[in-house]
């Protein structure tokens, strides 16, 4: 979706806009040291909130991505956290963080309360 400014975004999101302000607001409430802007992202624009260098193997001179970001995409809103702590993305502690204590519960579980589940995630 293609925006000249945060509200002309939030007015291109359609039926989407009161769920896109709702995080927007969330966002901001916080991360208040983020400033939120208009990012250019795959596509269009996005809400961008703070700023980080980023580089990838292809990429001849650094760019900037947003810190956080949230776009409005046809049947959902996407929320992009780029964030490191201690040298590793905070994405994926979470993740491992969350598999360990996922196969801890399993593990103390009777054989009779056992089940298989498994669950997607996403990754943008």
């Amino acid at each position: 979706m293609d925006a000249a400014s945060r509200q002309e975004y939030f007015l291109a999101a359609g039926h989407r806009e009161a769920e896109l302000r709702q995080i927007d607001a969330i966002v901001q409430e916080y991360a208040p040291a983020l400033t939120p802007g208009l990012s250019p992202g795959v596509g269009g624009s996005m809400l961008g909130y703070g700023e980080q260098p980023y580089q990838t193997r292809s990429m001849k001179e650094p760019g900037v991505w947003p810190v956080v970001a949230l776009a409005a995409q046809k049947r959902y809103l996407s929320l992009y956290v780029c964030a490191v702590v201690d040298g590793e993305y905070v994405a994926s502690v979470m993740r491992a963080n969350s598999a360990t204590s996922a196969a801890a519960r399993v593990a103390s579980a009777s054989p009779r309360s056992t089940r298989s589940t498994s669950r997607r995630c996403r990754r943008s």
